[in-house]
């Protein structure tokens, strides 16, 4: 009987464990102040002050503040009676201390689960006070955060890009968001770069791209990228051009236009498909690389007169496609080799995961040292096929 009291004593304390721990750290909703984007700058200012004690850089954050309220009503601009969000900003020497500071200025505890998007200025990225990795370290070690936040590095001052008119969505951040997804539609700007994946580029030590983000007229561009080199610092942005050589290069094109002239007109190719591969051999302590790309789609414009029915029409245009598509690639290929000597293209990678033994003997000479990046020989192929013409054979009778 003693045995028995004592099992069922146990049990119950075990039992009221359960039910009473299981709502410790609830906080209502009401109360939680969520944050859907970040912004962080470098404050000009007290940077001359900054360099001569020797500290680090002030940094601006600025963080963007939903309002539920607003929210359910439609919203209007920030900071505005009835508005769906507020921007506040404050100023510290980390992304520790500019969380804390927050807290001690709004009336909700900044929540961080639904952050959707984080936009770094160009300017605080490229010195070499900040750390990159230090920037991100926060927001990855946070266990509030997910690792599908999108990253972004702004052209100019980060936090007005949380200002813009947000369009047709609710507030700035959601807007960004939802553009970020437009790459689908164009080969010139970058897939979307979430901290998990920034992230695992930093620890794999090579060159990356991140998307790029900046103001344009009263809205946003997504066109181009921000190049960061193996030791993760900053290094340029990318032109819309060559960021469309890069998907390429990469395999990264989901969809988007291709165009080109043809008897003097321009002709359009709606891409659907894309792939390429990559075969390499090694020449000495040089490697030569082709990378060949085929495409897939439909004819988006075409001259007025011509008939795309006839197959000699299909294989010139086909073939015009393909030329610009290598045009497109060697021009990033240039860009990337002779201006600023980094593989953002992902060939010692594909060494490494192919041959392995080759790449040990040159790791350390591919980006840095010697530079054997810059030296390689990289052929560029690249095949199309049309696989639709659209509704129509011609737009006029000849």
């Amino acid at each position: 009987m003693t045995s028995w009291r004592k099992r069922a004593t146990v049990l119950l304390f075990l039992l009221h464990a359960v039910l009473l721990s299981a709502c410790w750290d609830r906080v209502e909703i009401d109360q939680r102040g969520f944050v859907a984007g970040v912004a962080i700058d470098k404050e000009p200012q007290r940077e001359e002050t900054s360099q001569k004690q020797g500290k680090a850089p002030e940094i601006v954050g600025t963080y963007q503040m939903l309002v539920p309220s607003g929210l359910r009503s439609g919203g209007k601009e920030g900071g505005s009676p009835g508005a769906a969000f507020f921007n506040m900003s404050v100023t510290e020497r980390s992304i520790m201390a500019l969380s804390a500071r927050m807290a001690a200025k709004t009336s909700r505890t900044p929540y961080f689960e639904h952050l959707q998007v984080i936009l770094l200025s160009n300017e605080a990225v490229k010195d070499g006070r900040l750390d990159f990795a230090d920037i991100l370290d926060f927001f990855l070690r946070n266990n509030e955060m997910r690792r599908d936040i999108n990253v972004l590095i702004a052209d100019g001052d980060a936090k007005r890009l949380l200002s813009v008119k947000s369009m047709n969505e609710s507030y700035p951040a959601a807007y960004i968001d939802s553009a970020i997804n437009n790459y689908k539609k164009t080969c010139y700007m970058r897939p979307e770069s979430r901290i998990g994946y920034v992230h695992e580029q930093i620890l794999k030590n090579v060159s990356f791209t991140i998307q790029k983000i900046s103001a344009y007229e009263d809205g946003i561009s997504l066109t181009g990228a921000a190049l960061f080199d193996s030791h993760h610092r900053f290094v340029a942005f990318l032109s819309g051009s060559e960021t469309g050589g890069l998907n390429f290069l990469k395999g990264d094109v989901k969809g988007g236009v291709v165009e080109t002239s043809m008897d003097d007109d321009i002709i359009d190719f709606d891409i659907e498909r894309a792939t390429r591969n990559i075969k390499a051999r090694r020449e000495g302590d040089n490697f030569k690389f082709t990378v060949e790309i085929e495409a897939e789609g439909t004819i988006g414009k075409s001259i007025r007169k011509l008939d795309v029915a006839k197959l000699s029409s299909i294989r010139k245009m086909e073939d015009l496609f393909a030329k610009e598509i290598v045009q497109l690639s060697e021009k990033t290929i240039r860009t990337l080799q002779k201006k600023y000597k980094k593989d953002a293209i992902g060939l010692g990678m594909h060494l490494y995961q192919n041959k392995l033994m080759s790449w040990e003997e040159l790791s350390e000479n591919w980006e840095d040292g010697r530079q054997l990046f810059a030296d390689a020989t990289i052929e560029v192929k690249a095949e199309v096929n049309i696989r639709r013409l659209g509704n129509i054979n011609q737009s006029e009778r000849r």
